[in-house]
């Protein structure tokens, strides 16, 4: 058993509909002329999600990376499911603390997923917290 249900928490995800887009609208309405994948209605999932914790035990943050303009951290949060057949994949986009509703146009999302993991009993996802003042709404 990888985890209990009393550890687990209640997320929202939406996947990527493949070939799909939809038009970009700035803050007032109008087109942008760019264009964003089309997502599909969220859906909650039961999960154990934690915050990974740094090299040093004091920082909620993943693996830090010396780039050539500075150092980068690529993931915050850890998310395990027991579920192999989760459809969740690297280009979903989640909601923590927040329920969408039926609409994912309408709420700032919270997570990207930047990696799968896959073992022979569970899969752990590596999600990266995104700015939700108002960028993280697809448009």
């Amino acid at each position: 058993m990888v985890s209990m249900e009393i550890n687990k928490t209640t997320i929202w995800y939406s996947n990527v509909i493949k070939g799909e887009t939809v038009p970009v609208r700035d803050k007032h309405g109008n087109l942008t002329g760019e264009k964003v994948p089309r997502y599909t209605e969220p859906k909650a999932i039961r999960v154990a999600l934690s915050e990974s914790i740094g090299l040093n035990n004091l920082t909620a943050q993943g693996v830090a990376e010396l780039r050539a303009y500075g150092i980068t951290t690529n993931y915050t949060h850890r998310m395990i499911t027991e579920d192999m057949n989760c459809p969740i994949n690297e280009e979903s986009i989640v909601w923590h603390e927040t329920n969408p509703g039926d609409n994912p146009y309408d709420t700032p999302f919270n997570f990207r997923i930047v990696r799968v993991s896959k073992t022979l009993n569970y899969k752990m996802y590596y999600l990266r917290q995104v700015d939700t003042d108002g960028e993280g709404t697809i448009q």
